[in-house]
């Protein structure tokens, strides 16, 4: 194994030469052996790249994103290769896919390579589908840029409301109200793309909870759950985003007293498979508090004691990666729901 690497790779690797030799002794007489005074970075960095491909090898099964990124770095590959009539192929599937989830820049880049390959070609079917995606290109540079100031009024709205959502000063107020009358959040606006749709409704609503019209919020927060079932895909991909407003538009239906609505989303939130261990965390944080207190304030003592249980378990499984705030809650709303039983 070692032999067809270079010294310097050679000393770190020697270890798992051992592992693999001295099956069945100790630690101690492994690191006895080896020491790594002067080549210590060289082992952290490589055991580092084998961790992080053994994860992207495992995450690329669940994230369309890292998939998606996959196929681009394939597709640039085979350009490289000189493998073009495979690498049209690769591009045309990737094309439809990013489509799908209608992410710009995928498509921006996938369309690089895809028209780089096509350029080897000669024939009019060629330069008919070079002008074809040339449009399709041109159109996503546009969204794109339009994406971008969404999102950059999206982050001056949060970072005004903080993460109550509430307003702290006349002064914020004002200074939202600014954001609320930029042309982009007209109502004769058209979005056009999903980003740019998401932020449109997302800020209107942020604006609606800060100034308590929660009629008006929770209609704009229903316009994004309707969105994310419009790209299926991005539930996926946007799973961290999904959830919250999945969470926040059950709590409006709670807020609203309609119990039945809020029981759906809830249940669709509790449904939902985490891609990462921080999604697992917060969809716990968002049913031990607010679906808890959905079943308090209707007073669903059956309900009750069957959720108990598994968010006892859940406090002593996460402990200390549970945002404060929502232990805090989390551990009032069971006092009282104990209180109750």
């Amino acid at each position: 194994m070692t032999k067809h690497i270079g010294k310097e790779n050679q000393l770190s690797l020697k270890l798992f030469d051992l592992i693999l030799k001295k099956e069945g002794k100790s630690v101690e007489y492994i690191e006895g052996k080896i020491t790594f005074t002067k080549h210590s970075s060289r082992l952290k960095n490589y055991l580092y790249d084998i961790v992080i491909k053994a994860l992207e090898d495992y995450h690329v099964q669940k994230s369309i994103n890292i998939t998606v990124r996959r196929k681009i770095n394939q597709i640039e590959i085979l350009y490289n290769k000189a493998l073009y009539k495979q690498a049209v192929v690769m591009a045309d599937k990737t094309l439809k896919l990013s489509q799908k989830i209608d992410n710009q820049t995928y498509i921006i880049e996938t369309i690089s390579w895809y028209m780089n390959a096509l350029k080897t070609f000669e024939g009019k079917k060629y330069q008919a589908k070079y002008d074809r995606l040339q449009k399709i290109q041109n159109e996503a540079i546009n969204k794109l840029s339009v994406e971008r100031k969404y999102l950059n009024l999206s982050n001056k709205g949060f970072i005004l409301t903080k993460k109550s959502g509430l307003l702290q000063s006349q002064e914020n107020l004002n200074k939202f109200n600014e954001i609320i009358n930029n042309p982009l959040l007209s109502e004769d606006v058209l979005t056009n793309s999903f980003i740019s749709t998401r932020c449109f409704h997302s800020i209107w609503a942020n604006y609606h909870y800060a100034t308590n019209n929660y009629k008006e919020e929770h209609k704009c927060l229903y316009q994004v759950i309707k969105l994310y079932e419009d790209y299926p895909l991005r539930k996926d991909t946007d799973q961290y985003n999904y959830i919250t407003y999945l969470n926040n538009y059950a709590v409006g239906c709670s807020r609203n007293k309609d119990w039945e609505q809020a029981q759906y989303y809830f249940k669709k939130l509790s449904a939902i498979s985490p891609n990462s261990n921080q999604i697992e965390i917060k969809i716990f944080e968002y049913l031990s508090c607010n679906y808890l207190n959905l079943l308090i304030e209707d007073v669903d003592l059956d309900k009750m004691k069957k959720e108990l249980p598994k968010i006892e378990l859940g406090l002593k499984k996460y402990d200390s990666k549970i945002t404060p705030l929502f232990k805090k809650i989390i551990q009032f709303n069971l006092c009282y729901s104990y209180f109750l039983l």
